[in-house]
């Protein structure tokens, strides 16, 4: 792979993926004056399993739905952090699963 589109596969081509995994993730947050990514608890995957750790309380039964769709989101963003990361040169699928 040359320099050029290692710079570009690693930027350009990611950019639609940075956009949702960081809704998945938590996205951008300010912490003490500074920007960081993620870690505050706030994206979509986190509140999925904090809900569904509630309804596990009262039902005694983790939903098999949300179940496939945090998996879906997970298996999401650990794709597009291998394929920026360069362990894989296949660009990560828009899909939440392998059907």
């Amino acid at each position: 792979m040359s320099r050029g589109l290692a710079v570009v596969k690693w930027w350009l081509l990611a950019i639609p993926h940075y956009i949702i995994t960081g809704f998945f993730v938590g996205g951008w947050g300010q912490e003490m004056g500074k920007w960081s990514i993620g870690g505050e608890g706030s994206g979509l995957i986190f509140i999925l399993a904090i809900f569904a750790g509630i309804v596990v309380l009262f039902t005694g039964g983790y939903p098999q739905s949300i179940f496939k769709l945090v998996i879906g989101f997970n298996r999401w963003v650990y794709r597009v952090a291998a394929y920026v990361s360069f362990m894989t040169d296949e660009y990560p699928p828009f899909r939440l699963w392998d059907d």
